[in-house]
């Protein structure tokens, strides 16, 4: 599997995906409450509302499971992981760190990561019918590895964690969109 280009290649993708979201995870803490002061219950309220974006973004992408291609969801993901990377880069530059300015990009962010994860790794474990644990089990740790490390590059940069967050977002997308032209590449569906 690990020689294989297109399965590697669209677990990456949906990896990318995935670094977006459990970087958030991980610094949400950090910012929503050490640095805007959010109370224990305020915070968990952010984070029911940020768990509902995830589940609506979910049934979004299900709903579109059969009525667009992969290659589709995918684009579209990354091109709203981007667009939440560019709006908060934005907004923290022109407003500055607030609640609104950090959960607006992330459900933005949240609806391009449910759009990209589900789609990449179903074109990933398709290619291993016969050996659908193998499949599943790598791609599996591919993600967590890539959010793990998202996590701590995130985490390393405390002054700057929206801005750090933002550029993520952004690289992950220009990433992940490159995997996806090379994906062209291999006479794979268009975009």
């Amino acid at each position: 599997m690990l020689r294989d280009t297109l399965y590697i290649a669209y677990s990456l993708q949906a990896t990318l995906a995935f670094a977006c979201h459990f970087a958030f995870i991980v610094i949400a803490p950090l910012v929503l409450m050490d640095q805007l002061g959010l109370t224990p219950y305020l915070f968990s309220v952010v984070f029911i509302a940020y768990g509902l974006a995830y589940v609506i973004g979910g049934a979004t992408a299900t709903f579109l499971n059969n009525r667009v291609s992969a290659q589709a969801q995918i684009c579209t993901g990354f091109l709203l992981l981007g667009t939440a990377g560019v709006t908060l880069l934005i907004w923290q530059w022109a407003a500055g760190l607030s609640v609104a300015g950090l959960m607006i990009p992330m459900i933005v962010c949240t609806a391009g990561t449910t759009m990209v994860r589900p789609a990449a790794a179903s074109q990933a474990l398709a290619r291993y019918p016969q050996q659908a644990g193998a499949a599943a089990s790598l791609n599996t740790t591919l993600l967590f590895a890539g959010g793990g490390l998202s996590g701590t590059l995130i985490a390393s940069a405390e002054h700057l964690l929206p801005m750090s967050l933002g550029v993520l977002f952004l690289s992950c997308a220009l990433s992940g969109y490159l995997l996806l032209i090379c994906l062209k590449g291999n006479s794979m569906q268009h975009c």
